[in-house]
């Protein structure tokens, strides 16, 4: 997105009184196509470097703390391993580039069997590779879609790993759209969060099961069904 859309949006989400959530930090769709984090290519890995030194920057016209980025591939030749002790190596540069600026990069769980073959697929995971680094600017991006997918055990996840959770992203299951429509009952689990002290961003990540300007105030009310602080 060029600079000057990226302004003209800051620029109208403050009028509006709106704070921004997170973006992709990589330039490129790279870690769909690559072993990045996970294998020793130095060019590859000092691609992702550059583009996240360049993330900072947007980050700061966005007005945002936020910086998501996946970690590429899985590597079918190398034990899991030596892939996370590779991971671990390269998000200790990561957070060099992100803690001065008070950006947190918050890394994204996605589940086998719609992303197939990426390297970071689990809740544990990830909380392994944030404890390892040890820093507020690495943290999980947890992805309730994805979990569930992945693992279910949607409350245990989150109470043994809300320590290192810095942002939400919402979606139910199957097909990945609104609350109330899935078999993910978000009213307790919103209610759940919420008593664990979260006040962060939670992102709508997800399709609308009705169409047009009727399913979109469906969805809202959807939320506000959902919404402890509307609910009681």
């Amino acid at each position: 997105m060029p600079v000057s859309e990226q302004e003209r949006i800051s620029t109208a989400m403050q009028k509006l009184g709106m704070e921004f959530g997170q973006f992709v930090g990589t330039m490129e769709p790279s870690a769909f196509k690559e072993v990045t984090f996970a294998g020793r290519n130095k060019e590859i890995r000092e691609q992702v470097l550059k583009d996240l030194r360049t993330s900072v920057e947007v980050a700061k016209r966005m007005n945002t703390k936020f910086v998501h980025n996946v970690l590429g591939l899985l590597d079918p030749k190398l034990p899991i391993g030596f892939q996370m002790a590779n991971a671990i190596e390269l998000l200790k540069r990561v957070v060099d580039i992100y803690e001065p600026h008070g950006i947190t990069m918050v890394m994204e769980t996605m589940n086998q069997r719609t992303q197939p073959g990426l390297f970071l697929y689990d809740i544990p995971q990830a909380y392994t590779l944030a404890k390892a680094i040890n820093s507020p600017s690495l943290k999980i991006l947890f992805d309730i879609y994805h979990v569930q997918e992945q693992t279910g055990n949607l409350t245990a996840m989150i109470d043994y790993t809300f320590d290192q959770i810095a942002y939400f992203q919402i979606g139910n299951v199957p097909g990945r759209l609104e609350p109330g429509v899935g078999e993910i009952d978000f009213k307790f689990l919103f209610q759940h969060i919420y008593d664990k002290g979260y006040r962060g961003f939670a992102g709508l990540e997800h399709g609308i099961s009705g169409k047009g300007e009727t399913g979109d105030f469906a969805a809202i009310q959807a939320y506000r069904n959902v919404d402890p602080k509307i609910s009681k």
